[in-house]
């Protein structure tokens, strides 16, 4: 069982990819960001979307870790989620499939959301982060990295993101500094 340790609101750190390959070695979370990674070619910059094409290459056990954020719009609260896995809140709030970032019911899950994915988009870089909250009595433990993917104009419109859960924060104890 999940032990909320923040109290009423959400704590969220993010770590380097050196970080991120150490706690993440091995996991689905890694494979995809490897994947991400092998269609930059060297270049530095985030790789197209239409590179980007995991459902032919990898099995259910790695794409059920896998989901995103269509960010074509100016609006942040118009980006829109795809193949997210709820988990319990999905329970709670039913499917959050298809639904405007900006529709999400609790206010805070929201507005950190769209921090994390306009920092991500301007950026055109990973972000990998821990979230700890506590959301309508349920408490959530994951790890996301963000990974942005470009349209032929070099736009961020996509953020794929493989996603790591939790239900004890014994299960995710790293003696890592978040800024390593």
């Amino acid at each position: 069982r999940a032990q909320c340790r923040m109290g009423r609101r959400a704590i969220s750190r993010r770590y380097s990819i050196k970080a991120f390959e150490s706690i993440e070695a091995g996991r689905p979370i890694d494979t995809l960001y490897y994947y991400w990674d092998a269609l930059r070619k060297g270049r530095g910059a985030a790789p197209q979307l239409s590179d980007f094409r995991p459902f032919e290459i990898f099995p259910d056990s790695i794409l059920k870790h896998l989901s995103w954020i269509d960010t074509n719009d100016e609006n942040p609260e118009n980006y829109r989620l795809w193949n997210h896995h709820g988990g319990r809140m999905e329970q709670i709030l039913g499917s959050l499939e298809g639904q405007y970032v900006g529709a999400y019911p609790n206010a805070m899950h929201r507005n950190a959301s769209i921090r994390e994915y306009q920092l991500c988009k301007v950026l055109k870089r990973p972000i990998y982060h821990q979230i700890d909250q506590k959301m309508f009595g349920a408490c959530r433990i994951y790890r996301r990295m963000l990974m942005p993917l470009l349209d032929e104009r070099g736009n961020v419109v996509r953020i794929a993101y493989g996603i790591r859960t939790s239900h004890s924060h014994s299960q995710f104890v790293t003696h890592l500094d978040p800024q390593t």
